[in-house]
């Protein structure tokens, strides 16, 4: 099975969240200027390091365009 053929039934709870994060981060990108996109997608990122421990600005190397 990949990725695109799992359903939230079949993933953890972490990911199906994230991909709701994921989703409600690009339709805000969408509808946003680019700084009030920045500004959330920070706090974002400082709530995931909080909350989880993960500082995600380094697992996804913020400097690329991966995120």
């Amino acid at each position: 099975m990949t990725d695109t053929d799992a359903t939230s039934d079949d993933r953890p709870d972490s990911l199906t969240q994230a991909d709701r994060l994921g989703k409600a981060l690009a339709a805000t990108e969408e509808q946003s200027g680019p700084e009030t996109f920045t500004a959330l997608l920070e706090r974002c990122n400082d709530t995931i390091d909080a909350e989880l421990g993960v500082d995600y600005g380094t697992v996804c190397d913020a400097g690329s365009d991966c995120c």
